[in-house]
Parts: structure tokens; C-alpha cells; sequence
């Protein structure tokens, strides 16, 4: 019977340790998950800051490109002017040349 009990106590003793090393692995695995959570936490805001940005620069572009059409809006504008007063500067030349011209023949006459 002793050795019954001995052996009783030795089983309790090895399925103490075995329950004490299980509850150190979960509570090991528990600071793991807590740990790996509190990363996917930081990742997922990274992530949410990083779609943040994008948009900001997609509106950047976008404001940009609006700006960019405007201007070459206004530059087609400016430049059809400029073609239309060296046309009328042209224009202009011959008149004065033609009038020159008739005042030459007025003078001769």
C-alpha cells in the first residue's frame, strides 16, 4: 500500500509538473498572440495611414492636373491672341505699304 501511495505520489507529482509546464506554455502562447495582435493593430494602422496618404495624393494629383488644363486652357488662349496681332500686324504693313504707295502716286501727280 506504501508503495501504491508512492507511486501515487510520484504520478501526482509528474502530472503536477506537466500541468505546470502546460500553463506556462499557454500563458507563453498567450504573450504571443497579445504580442502578434498588438503588431497586426500597428500593421492595420499603418496600412489605414498609408491608404490616408494615397488619397491625399490622389487629390494632390487630381487638383494639379484641374490646374495643369487650366492653364494650357489659358496658354491656347493667350497664344491664339498672339497669332491674331501678328495677323493684324501683317495686315496692318501692307495697308500702311499700300497707302504709302498712294501717297507716292498723289505727290507725283
Amino acid at each position: 500500500l506504501r508503495k501504491e501511495r508512492d507511486d501515487l505520489s510520484v504520478t501526482k507529482q509528474s502530472l503536477q509538473n506537466e500541468l505546470n509546464e502546460f500553463v506556462a506554455k499557454a500563458q507563453h502562447l498567450s504573450i504571443k498572440i497579445l504580442e502578434m495582435e498588438s503588431r497586426n493593430t500597428s500593421l492595420s494602422d499603418k496600412v489605414s495611414e498609408l491608404a490616408c496618404e494615397r488619397d491625399r495624393l490622389s487629390k494632390f494629383v487630381e487638383d494639379k492636373d484641374c490646374l495643369l488644363e487650366s492653364k494650357l486652357s489659358e496658354l491656347k488662349s493667350m497664344t491664339s491672341i498672339v497669332e491674331r496681332k501678328e495677323s493684324l500686324e501683317s495686315q496692318l504693313s501692307i495697308i500702311t505699304q499700300e497707302r504709302d504707295g498712294l501717297f507716292d502716286k498723289v505727290a507725283s501727280l
